[in-house]
């Protein structure tokens, strides 16, 4: 279904993330948790 995109997370990204699959328009926003510090 094109309107329901999602990564499906090899066993590394499952690790990391704590789910099976990311919704596409969540990317960006689960990536920033990993790679930005907090202020």
């Amino acid at each position: 279904d094109s309107s329901n995109t999602s990564v499906l997370c090899g066993s590394k990204l499952e690790e990391l993330f704590g789910c099976e699959s990311i919704p596409f328009s969540g990317i960006s926003d689960m990536l920033a948790n990993h790679l930005f510090r907090k202020s």
